[in-house]
């Protein structure tokens, strides 16, 4: 992420930006970063993603097993806390709470999962997203159904929950139905779904939530459709966006009201392309007033100055510009011994002759 800024009649090498700036914000979004707020749904992305290519290869690498008990014997302690917590009472449109005065305090407690609307699938996709072998996976779907069946449990499940297990709990609470085959890829494209479910209202929790973008915005990324691997793509989008608005808000401490244009301005692009384009740079505006204290002490990667002038027939340019990288890659410097080498400096001089058009 970089500050670019632009004005005119500079006094001295390095001078703050002054009188009227132009300012722009560039930010390249990439994934990975243990210290960011979004580390966590970016973790749960990749296991999503490695499950989803299981999907299409047969070749899945598992979570080793490290929790001390079943995953049987976690199912049933999951139900238990479920019914006595008394989970039925949430609701599907709680979301987080907003508090202007707080908008720091609301954006880690959305993107660090904190999430308290959670249906029953979503308790299941962080239990069974870490099983340590197929037939495991399998054997847990099993005794999930079985459980189902007994009517000795009535999980709930949101109205707009379109998963194969979610159809299957909201009729059976109306009718006897024959379980769903675990035959074949069945069991893994169960867990596919409800994680594909549950990232879809986690993106949506915090973008709505937090006033960044509204429903009908993230729509285009939440279309169910019959191949469940075309979701992925578009969850990586809605992980993108939040990477941009985490380390603008992180970095920059931008208001509430940037942020949300911010969002939708990236949104609007990504909804306009299949997939996420890993070199791809975003450039926002920004008022200098909000990054003009920062400014003062952020390093300067790159200063450059523009000279012109004209005489008659002839009109010169010169370009000067002092950089902490070296203008091409295939430049080498030479670094004297017992000096410092900071910056590297390239002039570009260009003489235009009107008359003789050079």
């Amino acid at each position: 992420m970089t500050l670019q800024c632009t004005w005119n009649k500079a006094r001295h090498i390095f001078e703050l930006p002054h009188g009227d700036v132009s300012c722009v914000l560039n930010v390249h979004p990439v994934s990975g970063d243990e210290r960011s707020p979004a580390f966590i749904l970016h973790k749960e992305l990749l296991k999503l993603q490695g499950l989803t290519c299981g999907l299409q290869t047969g070749e899945i690498v598992w979570s080793p097993q490290e929790a001390d008990h079943s995953l049987t014997d976690q199912l049933t302690l999951m139900i238990q806390g479920l019914q006595e917590r008394g989970l039925r009472k949430k609701t599907e449109n709680q979301q987080v709470p907003l508090d202007s005065t707080d908008f720091d305090s609301c954006l880690e407690a959305a993107v660090l999962g904190k999430r308290e609307s959670l249906d029953f699938t979503d308790h299941l996709w962080t239990l069974l997203s870490g099983c340590s072998s197929f037939e495991e996976l399998k054997m847990a779907l099993a005794f999930i159904f079985k459980q189902l069946n007994s009517k000795e449990m009535r999980p709930l499940i949101f109205r707009k929950n379109s998963t194969t297990l979610g159809k299957f709990i909201r009729q059976l609470h109306h009718e006897d139905l024959e379980t769903p085959s675990l035959e074949g890829m069945k069991p893994l494209e169960m867990l596919v779904e409800i994680g594909v479910e549950k990232l879809r209202r986690d993106y949506t929790s915090i973008f709505v939530g937090l006033e960044l973008a509204t429903q009908e915005q993230l729509q285009p990324f939440l279309q169910s459709s019959g191949n469940i691997v075309l979701a992925l793509p578009e969850l990586q989008k809605l992980q993108n966006v939040l990477e941009v608005i985490v380390l603008s808000k992180t970095f920059l401490q931008l208001p509430r009201q940037t942020l949300s244009s911010y969002t939708r301005e990236a949104l609007k692009f990504y909804s306009t392309i299949p997939s996420v384009d890993p070199n791809h740079i975003f450039h926002f505006p920004v008022q200098i007033s909000s990054v003009h204290q920062l400014l003062e002490r952020l390093p300067v990667l790159e200063w450059r100055v523009s000279l012109k002038s004209q005489d008659k027939h002839y009109h010169v340019q010169t370009i000067c510009q002092i950089a902490t990288k070296p203008p091409f890659d295939h430049c080498l410097a030479y670094k004297p011994t017992g000096h410092e080498f900071s910056n590297y400096v390239t002039k570009i001089n260009c003489i235009q002759d009107t008359v003789r058009k050079t």
